[in-house]
């Protein structure tokens, strides 16, 4: 019986302790710092965010703010294991494309990109 006790608390405290949480600051959604530098490098700190594209595909999400542009500017990027790809913006004006890696620890994501008029911008963003 006391065998039996412990696997079963066992089994708890993995079930409770293993699993991998997202929660709070934890969070692909929301508010993000960027600290980016251009290919002048010109250096900018600034504050993008991240919401879901759909309620049901947890893949695809829109960035609002890339190379801070403005709020009003949004890019499309999907996630498919740890890497990010910016698939569109909603400004026809702006050419936007590249990669971005994503890091459950630190809890962050690096990105290469170009966008019209700046072939090499390297960023990387994390919760403040």
């Amino acid at each position: 019986m006391k065998a039996k006790s412990f696997f079963y608390i066992v089994a708890i405290s993995i079930f409770v302790f293993g699993c991998e949480k997202y929660d709070g600051s934890n969070t692909i959604v929301g508010i993000w710092q960027c600290k980016e530098i251009t290919s002048n490098g010109i250096y900018k700190v600034y504050d993008v965010s991240i919401e879901p594209d759909g309620k049901n595909d947890s893949t695809r999400f829109w960035v609002f703010n890339f190379y801070n542009v403005g709020m009003d500017f949004k890019t499309l990027i999907s996630l498919d294991d740890s890497t990010f790809t910016i698939l569109s913006s909603n400004y026809s004006q702006y050419n936007i494309q590249g990669t971005g890696k994503f890091h459950k620890k630190p809890f962050s994501i690096d990105w290469v990109y170009s966008i019209s008029g700046d072939p090499n911008v390297q960023a990387h963003f994390e919760k403040p």
